[in-house]
């Protein structure tokens, strides 16, 4: 049989060397005995080196994915086990002749007398380990969360014991003078139904009920029309001896706005691509470095684990002092039940880097030549052409897509005024600041009465507008947060809520807790600011900050309740909307004092445009990933677009205004003023329903911009506002080569057009040229390399094929 070896690169699943036995997964089969786990089910020769595959390590692989391949391919058990196995032997025989490639360019010796680590440097050493660290700490977190919902089952069962509801005597014509009543008032919510007990009967714990845009804090006993401050302690000792009159309490609630994802640490450290030789590698990392490198289990290791865990889980001293000993001996139990150690996975991942070690070695001479990114530019202009440009829904399409390739534009760029008449396509970030529900009634009220003229609507629109106080959100706030200082009592059944339980220590019961660790210090007239840190990088700060179960910033003033401030400033407050023009201003600062380009500005005006967003946006389609195109915000179309623009008229016109003035644009005229509008969607267009709101817009792509392309040419020449000019005339609505697409905080990975297709075309032919090579190698006949042993492993198979 002869099969192309190059099958192997494709199956991505089965190169993954995630530890899959820890996954989570049911386990298909059971535990493999000691005798039989390591029986060898396949055996894989090349040359004088022997490689070959247990009966575990298949295990591994079936248990994870055989399933899948039953379910969605149609293969029985058997062939899956087959499939999976192949696939494993094939990536073995693979690594084999890898190495014996690189031990002899590289004049090693014989391969076979070699370890697996002789074949890598100390930097991809040192990589191998961190991802399998970082494996393990994942399986161990996981572990540590099992173990926390486990003990909080197990806790919650032991406590409900009084499930609140219980067995009451039948009331008959004999006891019915002995009847009592239980009343409920929800308050405004959804109806709870009175009891009818008998004396020395204690009262059923209703389900709670519910009221839109509020929180439920419990019943409370009514007297003589007062309600007490005392929660009604439900339970079966609560006997009652006359009726009772219990009312709903509520707490305002504000829905928490679009939850900010952590920022990823940055993971420069093995970036391969940026060496341009194995012996740069080699010198990247010393012998020392290496050898000091700490594995999972090595004992040093233990207090980073528990570090790490800590603080990912957000868990406090006592929690992690409990559970990260025993979960640290179940990850190593988990691993010794499945025949396979740390080191076993730290070789997968040597043969991972072993693989891309010698697919580097077969790039290195590949070469892109400027005449072939000239000839790709120039298909895609043809493919442009052709696909859309007669049809702007089609260009819509494309820009939403992968804007590097999106090359065409359908509205040529006005090269007499650049770039202030241009007319083109682009996207904003849109920073809405809504007026509440009750605002928004009294307009509607307005407009629905018909007495009133739209100035007057408008004229009211503003006036609530300049007065409009904006929740703000927490930058520290996480879902899963829990707060040391948090406590609850007499009534576990209601759902408390951080923002608003008068019960939560850190905002109202303990100032010490609440100033001295978290908003001593909030600057509420600076929320934001974009400036240099103690290293000289720039990065934005958050000078508010609260109890990350918070999600808003609360009122130290008001017993913990949301702070509210101007969106406008006051006199005495700094507004928000002027806090975002400051910040953006900062921007411009670096810019004018030359240190930041226009092109890495363009980065931070998206990163700070995103972080308002976040803290004060009230438009959640902003941080929806189906309608923010990656972070882009939305495109608008331009004027003469086939395809109308949906969006609000007065939304539409100053999105476009700022687009045409460039990427990075907040303001029409460098003015305050000018840095946001007050829209709306109703009172323009006749309507008596909609909302109106503060918008603060910001430019974060423009299809067509002369501020962008101001990065050499690829032959090394700065470009000048006149060779644009010329170099717009020659080429119509094409953009040229050097137009940037991607933008970053460090100007060396900013991305034109040219750097984009020299990079495909060169990652394109590097691939191409060990792809040829490895096909070459699986022309030869894989059976004579590789021998199976199926009876060793049928058992893994064949009571799952029976059962089917």
């Amino acid at each position: 049989m002869k099969r192309k070896l190059f099958t192997i690169l494709v199956i991505v699943l089965l190169l993954s060397l995630a530890i899959t036995m820890l996954a989570g997964c049911d386990k298909i089969f059971s535990k493999n005995e000691a005798r039989d786990a390591n029986q060898v089910v396949a055996k894989i020769v090349y040359g004088n080196q022997v490689a070959t595959i247990t009966k575990a390590q298949l295990a591994s692989s079936f248990n994870a994915y055989a399933y899948s391949y039953v379910q969605y391919y149609g293969m029985t058990y058997e062939q899956a086990a087959s499939y999976i196995l192949s696939s494993l032997a094939q990536r073995e025989l693979l690594v084999l002749y890898v190495k014996d490639r690189i031990a002899a360019e590289e004049g090693l010796g014989e391969p076979a007398n070699l370890e697996l680590r002789q074949f890598l440097s100390n930097l991809e050493y040192v990589d191998a380990v961190d991802e399998v660290n970082k494996d393990m700490q994942t399986s161990l977190e996981s572990i540590i969360k099992d173990l926390i919902e486990e003990d909080k089952a197990n806790q919650g069962a032991q406590e409900a014991t009084d499930s609140g509801v219980y067995t009451h005597e039948k009331i008959t014509s004999a006891n019915k003078d002995n009847v009592i009543r239980v009343f409920f008032d929800s308050d405004g919510g959804t109806d709870v139904a009175t009891q009818k007990i008998l004396k020395g009967e204690a009262a059923d714990r209703p389900t709670n009920p519910t009221k839109d845009g509020y929180t439920f804090l419990g019943w409370y006993v009514v007297n003589d029309n007062v309600v007490s401050d005392s929660l009604y302690p439900f339970g079966a000792d609560a006997k009652l001896e006359a009726n009772l009159y219990l009312k709903a309490k509520w707490a305002k609630y504000l829905a928490p706005r679009t939850e900010k994802a952590k920022e990823e640490e940055e993971d420069t450290s093995y970036d391969y691509s940026k060496y341009t030789s194995e012996a740069e590698i080699k010198a990247a990392v010393t012998d020392a470095e290496a050898a000091a490198k700490l594995k999972f289990f090595d004992a040093a290791y233990a207090q980073t684990a528990k570090d790490k865990a800590q603080e990912t889980l957000e868990l406090t001293d006592e929690d992690i002092n409990k559970y990260f000993d025993k979960s640290m001996k179940q990850l190593k139990d988990k691993l010794a039940d499945s025949y396979m150690d740390y080191d076993y996975y730290l070789n997968g991942e040597f043969k991972t880097l072993i693989l891309s070690k010698y697919q580097r070695m077969v790039g290195y001479n590949v070469e892109v030549d400027p005449s072939e990114v000239i000839a790709e530019y120039d298909r895609l202009v043809a493919n442009n052409i052709e696909v859309y440009a007669n049809s702007d829904s089609a260009y819509e399409t494309a820009i939403t897509g992968t804007l590097s390739d999106a090359i065409w534009q359908n509205y040529a760029a006005d090269t007499t005024t650049i770039p202030e008449s241009q007319d083109c396509y682009g996207f904003v970030i849109n920073i809405l600041l809504k007026l509440n529900d009750e605002e928004v009634a009294e307009l509607t009220k307005m407009a629905s009465d018909g007495t009133y003229s739209k100035e007057q609507l408008v004229a009211r629109r503003n006036e609530l507008l300049n007065a409009h106080m904006v929740a703000v959100s927490n930058p520290d706030y996480s879902s899963e947060a829990e707060c040391d200082h948090y406590t609850e009592e007499l009534d576990n059944y209601v759902a408390y809520d951080a923002q608003t339980d008068k019960n939560h220590q850190c905002t109202c019961l303990d100032p010490d807790h609440k100033y001295d660790e978290y908003n001593k210090d909030n600057d509420f007239n600076k929320m934001i600011e974009f400036k240099k840190n103690d290293d000289g990088k720039w990065e934005i700060v958050y000078n508010v900050h609260e109890c990350p179960t918070m999600a808003y910033l609360s009122d130290p003033d008001d017993e913990g309740n949301i702070k509210y401030w101007p969106a406008m400033s006051d006199g005495t407050k700094t507004g928000i909307v002027e806090q975002i023009y400051n910040s953006f201003k900062q921007i411009d600062a670096a810019v004018a004092a030359n240190e930041l380009s226009h092109v890495e500005s363009v980065y931070w005006y998206r990163e700070l445009a995103t972080a308002w967003l976040y803290l004060v946006g009230d438009d959640s389609g902003g941080t929806s990933s189906d309608s923010n195109n990656g972070g882009l915000g939305y495109m608008v179309s331009a004027k003469d677009s086939d395809v109308a623009s949906s969006y609000i008229s007065a939304f539409t016109d100053r999105a476009r205004s700022l687009i045409n003035k460039g990427v990075g644009s907040y303001t029409t005229d460098g003015t305050l003023d000018n840095s946001y509008l007050f829209a709306d969607s109703f009172i323009e267009n006749g309507s008596t329903s909609g909302y109106a709101g503060i918008f603060v817009l910001v430019t974060t792509y423009s299809c067509y911009d002369a501020s962008t392309y101001t990065f050499e040419t690829e032959n090394g020449v700065k470009c000048d506002e006149v060779a644009i000019a010329l170099d717009m005339t020659e080429q119509a609505n094409k953009l040229p080569r050097n137009y940037v697409t991607t933008y970053d905080k460090e100007l060396d990975n900013c991305k034109t057009i040219y750097d984009v297709i020299y990079d495909k075309l060169l990652s394109g032919k590097k691939y191409e040229k060990y792809s040829l090579e490895v096909n070459k190698f699986g022309e030869g006949a894989i059976s004579d390399n590789i021998t199976y042993y199926e009876k060793n492993y049928e058992s893994l198979w064949k009571n799952l094929d029976k059962s089917k």
